[in-house]
């Protein structure tokens, strides 16, 4: 705990800051004016505090493992905390603690974006880790949290289509049109980008991928910003997405400083991901509008070439993996290869005779598969299984991004 208070803040009263158990610093405030300090922390870590005021009590409180400070008369307590992904400033109520904070509080989230932090935020597809697009350093904190390599680049979100001039500087044939079909939703258009959209966002391509998403969390949060937000899966890179708020605070909950939680996204898997080529439009990353969708919009959609370096999200070989092994195809001639105790199946409708099994839908409706597809890797993976067998999902509609998640997850890490 960073700062731990006497039973109340008094004037005659000492505050005191702690570290692990540690007084780090102890001070008396003073009866007027301002007291200042300022010292390090473990990893580089600064906290300065200002203390200010003639009443005689500001009380503090723990909320949600928080410190909130509380006004009390005519009192102030401010806190400027730098550490990691987290620099709240000037008078910041809520603390930045060394665990993420979950909530719904659109302005703390919009607070901490317009300062340089990150923070997770809900969306159809899946939870993003989210920053000030515009600002590198910023951005970098993404990187950084989710240890993600700095060749493969990030999506821009917009709140609105009128935002597209802000990153994009032209739009080829049949973009309008898909734009108007498809969003907001979970569609990724790449189109060439402007030069105020940093590198490190684009991995150094002149293109950048942008989409409006559905979730109305998301899109009040981006109604709040002055910019638009790059923001991956709040995950960390390669494993398995996440689709609830507790998902992110499992895996990066003492990474970053607020988790806005949205509920369970309806979606369930990433968008898909087209980028106009030479010769036309090109499908980079199935997703959560089928191919067929779009195909009804601007015909025939081409399928990207390998390449060593991606040019959009989500096209590595090894991609949204548990950290146990797992196996694509027949379920029953996999498991006379590879027996094991503790064997776990992922299932469109039906319920095998093993350890345990996950049936994503029993009705066989590839979106409530899709939708439960990520949480049921994250449960099996906690479960205790020893390996996990999948099913192929029918190759039409969101079947095909089922197929492409269980391909990259099945894929052995280099």
């Amino acid at each position: 705990r960073f700062f731990q208070k006497s039973s109340a803040f008094k004037l005659a009263r000492v505050i005191t800051v702690r570290w692990s158990k540690r007084t780090l610093i102890a001070f008396r405030p003073s009866l007027i004016g301002w007291v200042s300090t300022s010292f390090f922390l473990a990893r580089g870590m600064v906290v300065r505090l200002w203390f200010y005021g003639y009443d005689v009590e500001n009380r503090a409180e723990r909320i949600g493992g928080r410190l909130r400070s509380v006004k009390g008369g005519q009192m102030g307590l401010s806190f400027l905390l730098d550490r990691g992904g987290c620099t709240p400033q000037g008078q910041v109520a809520d603390l930045c603690d060394m665990s993420a904070h979950l909530g719904t509080d659109l302005h703390t989230a919009a607070e901490l974006l317009r300062t340089g932090n990150i923070v997770a935020i809900p969306t159809e597809t899946v939870y993003g880790l989210a920053a000030n697009a515009f600002d590198a350093e910023a951005v970098l904190k993404v990187f950084t949290a989710k240890a993600r390599p700095s060749f493969d680049p990030l999506i821009v979100h917009i709140g609105h289509p009128d935002q597209l001039g802000l990153v994009v500087r032209e739009l080829p044939e049949g973009a309008e049109q898909l734009m108007k079909a498809f969003w907001p939703g979970p569609l990724t258009l790449v189109l060439p980008k402007r030069p105020e959209v940093p590198d490190i966002v684009t991995s150094g391509l002149d293109t950048v991928g942008v989409r409006m998403p559905s979730h109305p969390m998301a899109l009040e949060l981006l109604s709040q910003l002055a910019f638009p937000l790059a923001a991956p899966s709040a995950n960390p890179f390669g494993y398995v997405s996440p689709t609830t708020a507790r998902h992110v605070a499992d895996q990066l909950g003492e990474t970053i400083p607020y988790i806005l939680d949205g509920g369970p996204c309806v979606v369930g898997v990433e968008s898909t991901i087209i980028g106009w080529e030479e010769e036309g439009w090109t499908l980079y990353r199935h997703g959560g509008v089928p191919v067929e969708d779009l195909e009804e919009v601007i015909g025939a959609v081409a399928m990207a070439p390998p390449r060593i370096l991606p040019v959009a999200p989500g096209q590595l070989e090894s991609h949204y993996a548990p950290r146990i092994p797992v196996l694509v195809g027949d379920v029953e001639q996999l498991r006379a290869e590879h027996p094991h105790e503790r064997i776990a199946v992922i299932a469109l409708r039906r319920d095998y005779a093993v350890w345990r099994t996950m049936v994503l839908s029993p009705a066989g409706d590839l979106a409530e598969a899709a939708r439960n597809f990520f949480g049921a890797l994250r449960d099996l993976e906690a479960s205790g299984a020893g390996m996990i067998l999948a099913e192929r999902f029918p190759d039409e509609g969101l079947g095909r991004a089922i197929n492409d998640r269980l391909r990259r997850a099945a894929a052995k890490r280099g």
